[in-house]
């Protein structure tokens, strides 16, 4: 069983190309749970709207998007990650403003929710922004934590033509908010 903890505990050297999504070095764990916890967060939206009638690309984009965020959502708790953008503040702003892709993608697909994926997109960024401003680590978590909650609880103020888009509010907040946005203790395993 050791030697199995062992290779998930173990540092992976990506590609420069993936250090933005998962740092330098992550761990054999952090790269398998990001992209099982994206592809099964993708799969079941896929389900979930496999009776709606919406077009393939529709549910392509909407597959990716899932994938994207919820895997996101690992990633940023990862403490590769978490060095990476410490060491590369610079990035850490486009890093969010780049999520502003995120809410345009949702209304292109469902352009009649268009305040929802607005509001959702607004909300976290500008959090985030204002997060940053945060010197007190626990003042910032603290901070942070009321913010998600009541971003999420706003969230289901609107009316969403299919229930599963309720979870891109939380999903996407927890992702940039607690995940990205909040200093915390580097928990790296240790063998």
């Amino acid at each position: 069983m050791a030697t199995g903890v062992s290779i998930l505990n173990k540092k992976v050297n990506v590609p420069k190309y993936l250090h933005e999504l998962h740092g330098e070095s992550p761990t054999m764990f952090s790269l398998l749970m990001t992209y099982f916890t994206g592809l099964i967060a993708g799969l079941l939206v896929i389900v979930f709207i496999s009776s709606s009638g919406m077009p393939i690309w529709k549910k392509l984009i909407l597959f990716i998007l899932y994938l994207d965020i919820a895997g996101g959502v690992v990633a940023n708790f990862s403490s590769s990650t978490k060095r990476y953008y410490e060491k590369h503040v610079e990035l850490r702003y486009y890093f969010i403003f780049l999520h502003f892709l995120h809410p345009l993608l949702f209304i292109l697909l469902f352009p009649d929710s268009v305040y929802y994926f607005i509001y959702v997109g607004l909300f976290t960024i500008i959090a985030c922004l204002f997060l940053y401003q945060v010197k007190n680590v626990e003042v910032q978590q603290t901070f942070a934590s009321f913010l998600l909650v009541a971003g999420v609880l706003i969230s289901f103020f609107f009316n969403l033509p299919l229930k599963v888009l309720y979870s891109f509010a939380p999903l996407f907040m927890t992702k940039l908010i607690i995940g990205f946005s909040v200093k915390r203790q580097d928990h790296e395993y240790q063998d």
